[in-house]
């Protein structure tokens, strides 16, 4: 079983080395649209890391956790020459696309629903025009990067908290690690 992972991850890195990422994109999903998310994972990874970092990744794990718009991963990366575990989140595949969809089809219902006048007063269309605003910041992991910088700088001194390590070089719009 063993020898067959290492295979399949040699393959994997051999797609990825010679197909066009443009290419590769389209091969990630199945004959029906489902998602080969670990193909996809590595894929993004080293698109949006570049080739340089993405050969610095020695391992990468299943999916370990998923929420709405993002999925984590367990990875071991050379940190200066050490073996090192970190975890990598990834926006999920199109998220912006579908946030943007859903937030029009959104906007036109409050829109239409600030026709009648017993909405009129509670204004729903700002609220969503300040929800896209907010959700600019949650699809961009590098702000979550910083904000995680700072929270362990300012808890370095707390022995009872620990924030891990931003890997600033292995961080970009859809990848925080």
């Amino acid at each position: 079983m063993r020898a067959k992972k290492t295979y399949l991850r040699s393959q994997v890195k051999v797609l990825l080395n010679i197909l066009d990422l443009e290419k590769l994109d389209k091969l990630c999903l199945g004959k029906y649209g489902e998602l080969n998310r670990s193909l996809y994972f590595r894929y993004l990874l080293k698109k949006e890391i570049g080739e340089k970092q993405f050969n610095n990744i020695f391992e990468i794990s299943e999916p370990i956790a998923a929420a709405s718009i993002a999925q984590v991963h367990f990875a071991k990366i050379n940190n200066n020459g050490v073996e090192t575990e970190v975890a990598v989140k990834i926006l999920r595949p199109q998220i912006e696309k579908i946030i943007e969809q859903e937030m029009s089809r959104l906007e036109w219902l409050t829109s239409f629903m600030e026709k009648f006048k017993e909405f009129e007063r509670l204004r729903p269309n700002s609220i969503i025009k300040k929800a896209k605003e907010v959700i600019k910041f949650e699809l961009d992991l590098r702000y979550e990067a910083a904000a995680a910088s700072e929270l362990k700088e300012n808890t370095q001194l707390d022995g009872s908290f620990y924030v891990p390590i931003v890997y600033w070089e292995k961080i970009t719009q859809k990848i925080l690690s």
